[in-house]
């Protein structure tokens, strides 16, 4: 399910969440007058080719100071701007005027190669409905830089990162304009500052919108899966301290302990009853990557957005179902050539056999008609008629008589039963499995 996305996107660990601290004399009343350089200065450090820029404002940005931003940001693919005023985010009625905005900006994400969004307000409410609203909405994916311009004090600046996924997990900045207060905690680093008229400096090695999920540092991911040979298998081992522990196996598992190496986290299963709970806990965050084949369906395209699609096609040849043999071959077809060929033989050695049997001991077989009515019987006892004892006087002649008599009853029940198994049950030709059998049987 959507490997590329899950790996950027979903995995929980320490966040660095990135701060540009810009210094100013004075408090502008606009914020992103005060912060147009440093936005600007940003996307610089952070070039993108063919690249469209999604401005999200609280009704507070003045329309000159976006006109001197956009004029500067290098947007190939154009700018568009949604402004949400006061009356429009306070009450929970119009909530739905957000989600419409983001829908429209998702739109535009889909169109684009590129997408950077810009989010300026200072107002908590708004950053906070922008992060449910735009998570729910499915706005950004891992592709999608998105910039905070805000200017709050540094330990609102660091709730808000940190307890909203759409801007601890995803690919976010945050450029804070503030009066020299000091950055610390774990959470948060200054990574350059810039004054009103100067050149932006940036001081950190880290650089604008780093690949943060490059090492996780050994930390445990979780992962839902099921056990579905040979993707997926789980056994319970006995470890050497004495303890039951489950070892995993299947091509899945494999690719998966792949990925865990090369990024350095280790997998932590997360029990499943289903596949739609396999599902069901990625979405609730609850897991962070499903290894399996999420086929891309209408309804799925509803719930999830696919980054990379990847598809299995295999190689086959089609040929036309073969058709039955003609009934009347059905009588032929119950024994192979060999027994035919074996059964004829014996059919006129016998006749000749007791023929010459008969001149050699002076049987009562002299003229034409004896010897067909020999044939005749050796023809009557293979088709299951009824023995004229007359015929066969001596003992030699009945010995020759009794093995003919088991060997037609041999042949016979062996011909009505393969008979009626192939009436009953018919037997397509057999299909061909390797590139030889193929070859010869379109030959053919």
């Amino acid at each position: 399910m959507r490997w590329s996305a899950l790996l950027t996107s979903c995995f929980v660990i320490h966040v660095l969440s990135k701060t540009f601290r810009f210094s100013a004399s004075t408090r502008p009343r606009d914020l992103l007058s005060a912060a147009s350089e440093a936005v600007v200065a940003t996307f610089d450090l952070s070039p993108r080719p063919n690249s469209s820029i999604v401005i999200f404002t609280d009704g507070a940005t003045s329309s000159m100071a976006l006109y001197q931003t956009i004029t500067r940001l290098d947007a190939t693919w154009g700018v568009s701007i949604f402004e949400l005023q006061d009356d429009e985010r306070n009450a929970h009625v119009n909530q739905s005027r957000f989600s419409e905005l983001i829908g429209f900006a998702r739109e535009l994400r889909l169109s684009s190669r590129s997408v950077s969004v810009i989010v300026v307000s200072e107002d908590l409410t708004f950053l906070t409905l922008f992060a449910e609203r735009s998570l729910k909405g499915r706005l950004l994916v891992w592709t999608t830089r998105l910039l905070l311009v805000t200017r709050l004090r540094l330990s609102e600046l660091r709730a808000v990162l940190s307890s909203h996924w759409t801007f601890s997990m995803m690919n976010t900045g945050a450029l804070n304009v503030e009066e020299g207060e000091s950055l610390e905690g774990a959470q948060m680093y200054s990574l350059g500052y810039g004054y009103p008229g100067k050149r932006f400096v940036l001081r950190s090695p880290l650089g604008i919108f780093p690949e943060k999920y490059e090492n996780f540092h050994g930390a445990y991911v979780n992962i839902t899966s099921g056990v579905w040979a040979p993707f997926w298998d789980e056994k319970e081992v006995v470890a050497p301290d004495g303890s039951k522990v489950k070892e995993y196996s299947g091509s899945d598992y494999m690719a998966l302990d792949t990925i865990a190496k090369g990024l350095n986290f280790r997998i932590r299963q997360v029990p499943t009853k289903d596949f739609v709970e396999v599902t069901k806990r990625v979405e609730e965050r609850v897991s962070f990557i499903s290894s399996i084949y999420y086929v891309v369906l209408a309804n799925r395209m509803e719930r999830h957005d696919f980054t990379y699609t990847y598809q299995f096609s295999y190689e086959s040849f089609c040929m036309a179902k073969p058709g039955l043999r003609p009934q009347w071959e059905s009588l032929y077809y119950p024994l192979t050539h060999r027994v035919w060929a074996a059964t004829l033989t014996v059919l006129v050695i016998v006749p000749v056999a007791l023929v010459t049997m008969a001149h050699i001991r002076g049987w009562d077989v002299a003229s034409t008609s004896d010897v067909g009515k020999v044939v005749l019987e050796v023809f009557k006892t293979f088709v299951g008629q009824n023995l004229t004892h007359s015929v066969f006087k001596t003992t030699s002649a009945r010995l020759v008589a009794s093995a003919w008599l088991v060997f037609s009853f041999v042949i016979g029940v062996a011909y009505r039963g393969n008979l009626t198994a192939s009436l009953t049950l018919p037997v397509y030709p057999p299909r061909p499995e390797t590139i030889a059998q193929l070859v010869e049987t379109v030959d053919r």
